[in-house]
């Protein structure tokens, strides 16, 4: 075969292969660890692991005589993923950054207990934090509508809620850099009240105005639609033209990216047709 030919065609297959999406190897680790008085052989050995956008291509394994059991995975990008035993489920945001993800699960005969990450900032800045954080907004949200009858009052509740919030999402930012929870934690700040409209008005006006929603990275969790069903069901102006301003914003937000555009008709669907939302 001619030489020049050779070169030429190694280099194609360099180029290819360097031009290519290289997905890195990593690994879940976990083990079981038995109530006092529990005994290993009693237990269900099945453990399923199976990502958040492709929950119906889940991953199985059992574990080992010593409670432990591990899955190896490739993975091109961090990726929420959840692992279930016993009918508990736990968040994992995975990363290539981390290549081993170590989990401990407690548990007794009948139900798993508890089940923790180590050494994890992934997990530790979007589970222990962003999650947390997002969970207690929602509920103090939910109470501020319920109870909050008075204007001033209402203001008053609704910018500590905002100071507090915004603090904690910055905390995130700052601490866990380069982590996938402080990459998206501007999505989930509260707009500032100003006082120059009601203090509703100006949540409806600005809750969607920090982060980019042409970042695909927002819709590969549940935080993003959590967030428009929050609005919807504490914010929302409900009558027919409010409800369409509020569909054309969003959609203006992913600024014609058509794959975020997409992502984003079917959370709005979602929550329009959830049925324990008036239509």
């Amino acid at each position: 075969m001619n030489l020049r030919f050779i070169i030429f065609f190694t280099l194609i297959l360099l180029f290819n292969y360097a031009g290519a999406a290289v997905a890195d190897s990593m690994t879940v680790s976990g083990k079981v660890i038995p109530d006092s008085g529990t005994a290993l052989s009693t237990l269900s050995t099945k453990v399923q692991l199976f990502s958040y956008k492709q929950p119906e291509q889940a991953l199985f394994t059992t574990l080992g005589s010593d409670g432990t059991f591990s899955f190896r995975l490739l993975l091109e990008e961090t990726t929420l993923f959840e692992l279930k035993y016993k009918g508990y489920r736990l968040n994992l945001m995975l990363s290539p950054a981390e290549p081993v993800c170590k989990v401990v699960i407690r548990c007794n005969e009948r139900d798993a207990k508890n089940m923790t990450t180590l050494d994890s900032r992934e997990n530790e800045a979007y589970n222990k934090y962003f999650r947390r954080t997002n969970n207690a907004l929602n509920e103090e949200m939910k109470n501020v509508r319920q109870e909050c009858l008075d204007i001033k009052v209402c203001a008053t509740k609704l910018k500590g809620i905002a100071v507090l919030q915004n603090l904690k999402m910055e905390y995130i930012r700052e601490k866990y850099k380069g982590t996938y929870a402080a990459a998206i934690a501007r999505m989930a700040e509260m707009p500032e009240l100003t006082g120059s409209k009601s203090p509703l008005s100006d949540m409806q006006e600005k809750f969607f105005d920090d982060g980019d929603f042409t970042d695909l990275k927002l819709y590969s969790t549940p935080d993003l639609g959590e967030r428009i069903s929050l609005y919807m069901d504490c914010l929302a102006d409900t009558a027919a033209p409010g409800r369409l301003a509020f569909i054309t914003n969003l959609i203006n937000k992913t600024k014609a990216n058509k794959e975020a555009e997409k992502e984003m008709v079917l959370l709005l669907l979602k929550n329009f047709m959830d049925a324990d939302r008036e239509p």
